[in-house]
């Protein structure tokens, strides 16, 4: 994503085989995923050295801390945003050509286990938030390779020790791993991330989780799903709340999905990869000058291009490993590229400095491979609010995607 006569914009060391045999010798054994702090970061896996021992073993360092309690077991303090889930990983984090395509180095208890060799997940948790029939604390899995994602489960009723997590209380958690498996993933094999998730952009208070003790395991503890009611009561326990039912609906139905937004960037934290803060995720950032602004109110990027040179955003892998492994990655952080083919707007707030006759703030988008453009488009007129961008506020500017299309281009692999 490209701007031009534009300044400030916001939106938006074991081979296979040894491995094998190492798998072989956990099976059906309790394998802790996640126990202590030091599981936290990923350790040497062979006598080799490896400057990557010490690398985190979060999904998201930004949102997930390993906290080493002191008076108690340690845990992972996971804190979601309407946009933005978190977890453990479990990859091999140094691998390639200079180990001899050994693992050097990994995160606990080995690269991409296959979770179908035991019964059950287990852990402990608690978790605080606002929640309702549709925001709960829920889990999925994810597959390094191809990615499949598992199912998503409640962590409610019968998989929880009396029915619900507290956010005050340890709480015991079991889950039998053939709930996670999906007909696009039955075996669910190959595992790289636990995700602990958000509950979307419709909800301004997102689940904050701390979980400990993440185990695979064929015999968990026992767990009661709470009290249940063998026989429903002969009458209610308390006055209905309406005496007489409403005639329509207290408010117009949803017409459109209930999390229909897609966020690029946010935040200061997201103008950098995933894995490598060091690693910007801006086009031209050093010869443009391209600076971040940490605000209270909302973060924002100023751009200033030059007469040759526009600046903006670098989207998907940006680096591969010697195993042609992305490891460092911008929008969607995950490695892949975008696809906008069946997104119907680009959204931000800008606001531009600066006069050039001719000149007009413009955007484009461009797609990885093959090397192709969207349409340019103007920010004036139906595009912004008020019909033109100015200095001294910032401005909502929408953009169908439609416009953006070409004959030769559907805006996917961005």
């Amino acid at each position: 994503m490209k701007f031009g006569c534009i300044v400030l914009a916001t939106t938006l060391a074991e081979g296979s085989a040894a491995r094998r045999l190492r798998n072989t010798r956990r099976l059906r054994e309790d394998t802790f995923i996640f126990d202590t702090v030091a599981d936290g970061s990923a350790q040497a896996s062979t006598a080799n050295t490896s400057d990557k021992v010490g690398t985190s073993c979060s999904t998201d360092n930004r949102r997930v801390k390993f906290m080493d309690d002191e008076n108690d077991q340690d845990y992972m303090d996971i804190t979601t945003t309407k946009w933005h889930s978190g977890g453990y990983r479990m990859d091999c984090v140094d691998k390639g050509s200079h180990t001899g395509w050994q693992c050097w180095a990994t995160c606990s208890p080995f690269p991409n286990p296959n979770f179908m060799e035991w019964n059950f997940l287990t852990f402990e948790a608690k978790v605080s938030g606002m929640f309702d029939s549709i925001c709960k604390p829920t889990i999925s899995l994810k597959k390094r390779w191809p990615s499949y994602s598992s199912n998503v489960l409640a962590l409610e009723g019968e998989y929880v020790d009396g029915g619900s997590l507290s956010d005050t209380v340890w709480t015991r958690v079991v889950i039998p791993i053939a709930s996670l498996s999906t007909a696009e993933w039955p075996n669910v094999n190959g595992v790289k991330d636990i995700y602990f998730r958000n509950c979307g952009t419709a909800y301004s208070v997102n689940p904050h989780y701390q979980i400990r003790g993440l185990l695979l395991t064929d015999d968990p503890p026992t767990i009661s799903a709470g009290e249940v009611t063998n026989e429903p009561t002969p009458q209610p326990t308390g006055h209905p709340t309406t005496a007489n039912p409403t005639k329509s609906p207290s408010s117009p139905p949803t017409v459109s999905p209930t999390e229909p937004y897609w966020p690029i960037w946010n935040e200061a934290g997201d103008s950098n990869t995933l894995e490598d803060p060091s690693y910007t995720c801006f086009e031209q950032k050093e010869r443009l000058g391209i600076t971040v602004e940490d605000n209270v109110f909302q973060d924002y990027f100023t751009i200033r291009p030059d007469p040759w040179v526009s600046g903006g955003i670098k989207f998907g892998c940006q680096r591969k490993d010697a195993n042609w492994v992305c490891d460092r990655s911008c929008f969607p952080f995950d490695g892949s590229a975008p696809d906008w083919s069946e997104k119907l707007y680009l959204t931000f707030l800008a606001k531009v400095e600066g006069e050039s006759p001719g000149c007009t703030p413009a955007i484009t988008l461009t797609g990885s491979w093959p090397r192709l453009s969207s349409n340019k488009i103007f920010l004036e007129d139906s595009y912004v609010d008020a019909g033109s961008l100015v200095t001294s506020e910032f401005r909502r500017v929408a953009i169908p995607l439609d416009d953006m299309r070409t004959n030769e281009w559907n805006l996917n692999n961005l």
